[in-house]
């Protein structure tokens, strides 16, 4: 095991010491054995006794001289054997010392490599939160989580194998004082056992680290490439939202008038915020491509989403421009166009007003005539465009009128008077078109119309389902049970007239629907032709018909109602008087049936509860703590307390569900309808659960969007700020350029 030149000549030695003491101790085993011989032949008078005697006395010397030869050369052995033994022991020491050294040195390797494992999943989970949807990533952060783990392992396995080392070692180094080889030899294979942990653990420990390393690279790099996506996404809607700012802005730029020329101006401004948004967001989408980790990538990924939706709200404000820049357009027809000796310019701050608003337009005339009379005034008005109508008793310079039916109305005044000192003369001025809007909060008569018109469908064919679910029942009923008897044959004819009075009422609502049809279609008429007082008595009498519609439709639902009842008392009796058990059948299945469905019902208000809750916690695990507050916190709490308790109910409703089942099986209908109305009730209570579900995430998701949008809005604005700053400084820069260059070219008279 030691092979130092001191233990090599002791061994050396030891061993030619022991191969002479063999070789004596051989030669007295041979001379022993000869004077044993004489010896006999002595004792049995073979041969010549001097000569017997002679050669036994050589022998016996012979034999005794070897023996003490041995005795000598195995005395120098163990002499030999002791010092080749120290010698060993004290080279043990020496390869204790070594082996302990790599056991020491593989513990911090492994050490360092738990180190740089744990760096990188701490690396690649930041990565999983900047990326939460991407597979890739969660993937790659869950290799280099439990490669992480591994090395920790490893590292923990090193560290108390180079332990174990270090006391083996002292235990050599002991042993070794003692000059005891075999405790020390002992000893040294614990400590080369114990180094041999170490290393191995330092060799795995390493291993997980660079796949640690290498999954978190993988992690981020994908990231990074998810955001930069994400980025030029942002960036693409920014110039989608740029383009239909920009096709709004032209399309704008085309309509006439005063009024449309200053919507096209406001729609050519937001054009303009647009494409700076724009900008701002193709920048960020640029630089989330370089960026150096996914936190800086998902800061240029939400400047740039924000930056869209700038773009985006700017594009808005240009399209709703583009519409009011048509709406107020003057693209009229028949107006009055004379203008002599004098122009007339017409102005309005109301250009649109609701209904029973007031207007009112101003003018302003400029005479070229040195001399000229007071002016007359003439107001046209025309509701389509094309023909005009004068307004009686309008003669003022300025127009204001009380506006109660809504539609587009396009004004007109005309001045008149004479000119010269002696009014020989005379001058025209015809004043540019006023477009105003007239709203309705209801919207436009067409708009109100047909919903009257659905609102009388719906209430028709309400009443339509009310009446055939009583005529169904009816005739299930009679084909399911026994119905004979005196008390359940009269209150089954009951049954049937309140459903002829149902379905009587159904028929009502259905001609009224068929009615507030047609009135629709009239009114969207003539509000197209401009005849707006018109349609409005149109969509005034749709709104009967459907107020007709709705009250026939209550009244069958009533009659509806009433059958039901009849028919349920039928069944009653006919149980009662009959004893009929399939009647008791029916109405226990009724209301299985009915408790059936109002679980089935509960169970998709849990679910919908279940779905406003992870809304709710999905916004508050996005948000994050830079922006959830304490109210977040207990929107979220909220919202899955609601959903807990509407999964409640819904088992709730599905156990008496269950129970209602079971009671019908049974025959037992009086216990299936109180079952019945236990589902019916949790499924009352579920609803409620759902309502506040929907409210604690709505507020959460409100609470998390303001604070994000006016975070990331002063991003962007810090953004644009630092844009326009290094705009004005490549301008400042360019200028000083110019003007070096210019001096440059008259120092040295050139050009």
């Amino acid at each position: 095991m030691v092979n130092d030149l001191t233990t090599q000549a002791a061994v050396s030695a030891a061993q030619s010491a022991y191969q002479e003491a063999i070789y004596a101790a051989d030669l007295a085993r041979h001379y022993n054995s000869l004077a044993n011989m004489y010896l006999n032949a002595l004792d049995a008078d073979v041969g010549s006794p001097t000569t017997n005697t002679l050669s036994y006395a050589n022998a016996n010397s012979q034999a005794v001289s070897a023996a003490s030869a041995a005795s000598s050369y195995a005395v120098a052995a163990s002499t030999a054997a002791s010092t080749a033994s120290s010698a060993a022991t004290q080279g043990l020491v020496s390869l204790a010392s070594s082996t302990y050294a790599a056991a020491s040195s593989a513990a911090n390797t492994a050490t360092e490599a738990a180190s740089s494992a744990a760096e990188a999943a701490n690396s690649a989970y930041l990565a999983m939160q900047y990326d939460k949807t991407s597979t890739t990533v969660s993937s790659a952060y869950a290799v280099a989580s439990s490669t992480a783990a591994a090395a920790s392992t490893a590292a923990s396995t090193a560290a108390v194998a180079a332990a174990a080392a270090s006391s083996a070692y002292a235990a050599v180094s002991s042993a070794a004082a003692n000059d005891d080889y075999e405790a020390t030899s002992t000893a040294y294979v614990a400590t080369t056992s114990a180094a041999t942990t170490a290393v191995s653990a330092a060799t795995a420990g390493s291993t997980a680290a660079s796949t640690a390393t290498s999954a978190a690279s993988l992690a981020n790099s994908t990231a990074i490439s998810d955001l930069a996506t994400a980025a030029s996404s942002s960036a693409t809607v920014a110039s989608s939202a740029t383009s239909t700012a920009s096709s709004a802005a032209s399309v704008a730029a085309t309509q006439t008038g005063t009024q449309a020329s200053a919507y096209a101006s406001s729609a050519a401004t937001a054009t303009s915020s647009a494409s700076s948004a724009y900008a701002v967001a193709s920048s960020a989408a640029v630089a989330a491509v370089s960026a150096s980790d996914p936190g800086t990538a998902d800061s240029y990924a939400r400047v740039a989403q924000s930056a869209s939706s700038l773009a985006n709200s700017y594009a808005a404000v240009a399209t709703s421009n583009a519409a009011l820049a048509a709406k107020f357009s003057t693209n009229v027809s028949g107006q009055q166009t004379t203008n002599s000796n004098a122009t007339l310019t017409s102005a309005t701050t109301t250009n649109s007003i609701s209904v029973g608003g007031t207007i009112s337009i101003t003018n302003t005339l400029k005479n070229s005539t040195t001399f000229y009379s007071g002016a007359t005034y003439t107001w046209y008005v025309s509701t389509d465009g094309a023909t005009w109508t004068v307004i009686t008793g309008a003669t003022s310079d300025t127009y204001s009128a009380t506006i109660s039916i809504a539609g587009t109305y396009y004004y007109q005044a005309v001045a008149t008077g004479t000119t010269g000192i002696l009014g020989t003369g005379s001058y025209t001025a015809s004043g540019n078109v006023i477009t105003i809007v007239v709203t309705n909060p209801e919207g436009t008569y067409t708009e109100i119309a047909s919903s009257y018109a659905s609102t009388a469908s719906s209430a028709a064919s309400t009443a339509t389902s009310h009446a055939n679910a009583a005529s169904d029942a009816i005739s299930l009923a009679n084909s399911s049970a026994n119905l004979t008897g005196s008390l359940a044959t009269y209150y089954t004819s009951q049954a049937t007239s309140s459903y002829n009075v149902a379905n009587s009422y159904a028929s009502s609502a259905a001609m009224m629907a068929s009615s507030a049809a047609s009135t629709s279609a009239l009114a969207s008429s003539y509000e197209a032709e401009g005849a707006y007082s018109t349609a409005n008595m149109e969509a005034s009498v749709a709104a009967s018909y459907a107020s007709y519609a709705t009250g026939f439709s209550s009244l069958a639902s009533s009659a509806a109602s009433a059958a039901m009842a009849s028919l349920n008392t039928a069944l009653e009796n006919a149980v009662t008087e009959d004893n009929d058990s399939s009647a008791a059948d029916y109405l226990g299945s009724s209301y299985a049936n009915l408790a059936s469905s109002s679980a089935t019902e509960a169970g998709s208000q849990a679910s919908l509860a279940a779905s406003y809750a992870a809304n709710a916690a999905n916004a508050y695990n996005v948000a994050g703590s830079s922006f959830n507050t304490s109210a977040t916190s207990s929107y979220s709490t909220a919202a899955s307390s609601a959903a807990a308790a509407a999964s409640s109910y819904a088992a709730a409703a599905s156990d008496a569900a269950s129970l209602a089942a079971s009671y019908a099986a049974d025959g037992e209908y009086k216990s299936a309808a109180l079952q019945q109305s236990y589902a019916a009730l949790r499924l009352t209570y579920a609803t409620d659960q759902v309502a506040a579900a929907s409210s604690a995430a709505s507020a959460m998701t409100e609470t998390v969007v303001e604070a994000q949008s006016s975070y990331y809005n002063s991003i962007a604005t810090a953004a644009s700020s630092a844009a326009s700053a290094a705009s004005s400084a490549a301008t400042t820069a360019s200028s000083v350029a110019s003007s070096l260059g210019c001096q440059i070219h008259v120092k040295h008279g050139v050009g």
